[in-house]
């Protein structure tokens, strides 16, 4: 089972974040972020910060999951399979948070999610 502390989850849950039925297998925050900028992976659905709230990525549609690289750090990229509509996560991550959140995702999500 993950072992996320229990202030994060309630925390997400007051954010909306999360809902009630949800389990948490990762949570991701870029450095001097907190949890409204939170990358969430849950057993059913990937949760991303968006406009001021959050938005849900079902893995059932087995969207496509991307770090890009530049020289000023690294963007995280969701792809929609079916329209091809990509968002973009964060804007900006540094080496270290890169790495930490590549290995993470390979832990956290499915085998077949990229």
């Amino acid at each position: 089972a993950p072992r996320i502390p229990a202030n994060l989850i309630d925390s997400a849950l007051a954010l909306g974040a999360l809902t009630p039925g949800d389990t948490a297998l990762y949570v991701f925050a870029p450095a001097g972020m907190g949890m409204a900028d939170a990358f969430i992976v849950t057993t059913r659905d990937m949760v991303a910060p968006a406009g001021g709230g959050f938005k849900r990525y079902p893995m059932a549609r087995d969207y496509s999951l991307n770090l890009r690289l530049n020289p000023d750090g690294g963007f995280l990229v969701i792809t929609d399979p079916v329209s091809g509509v990509a968002d973009t996560i964060y804007r900006k991550l540094a080496g270290q948070e890169q790495r930490v959140l590549l290995q993470a995702l390979a832990a956290a999500l499915p085998k077949d999610s990229s």
